[in-house]
């Protein structure tokens, strides 16, 4: 899942044009998020009498009721769904139009990475208000521990501030 998620997540920002990348990502999330959850919610309803234990009760957090309950019957039918999957991918038209959408990708994005629009500042960023006071000492955060540190590299008292 980590590898496939972050790759659908690339696919789908670079592979889209600059005017639908928000759409390409929302898009993106729903299909590898909302429609499996919605799936799974199905399937499990549909296969709820196997995660009942002999007595007709749901809860089966102890081994003996685990036993008695059918969830080998789930695991199998989770198995003939990633089976199915295998067999529809290994099908020559899948992979034919699998290799075409990669070919068009690769075609629309061969110019440069990411066909991305920069962002335009309107004001200054909040980092170069904050880097000087008037009186020319340093006001960020970052900037006073580098100074601190140099400071301390020169072997003087620490400074409080």
């Amino acid at each position: 899942e980590i590898f496939s998620i972050s790759t659908a997540y690339e696919v789908a920002f670079t592979a889209s044009p600059p005017n639908k990348k928000a759409f390409a990502c929302a898009f993106n999330l729903f299909c590898i998020g909302g429609i499996p959850n919605m799936l799974s919610l199905g399937l499990y309803r549909m296969c709820d009498q196997w995660f009942h234990n002999d007595k007709g009760s749901g809860n089966i957090h102890l081994i003996r009721d685990y036993s008695e309950a059918h969830v080998a019957n789930y695991f199998v039918v989770l198995l003939g769904i990633v089976v199915l999957g295998v067999l529809v991918n290994l099908l020559n038209p899948v992979r034919n139009w699998i290799a075409s959408v990669e070919r068009k990708a690769a075609d629309a994005s061969s110019g440069s990475v990411a066909n991305t629009p920069k962002p335009t500042p309107t004001s200054t960023p909040r980092s170069k208000k904050l880097a000087k006071r008037n009186d020319g000492k340093e006001t960020d955060p970052l900037l006073k521990a580098l100074d601190h540190k140099k400071y301390m590299e020169d072997a003087k008292k620490p400074q409080i501030y």
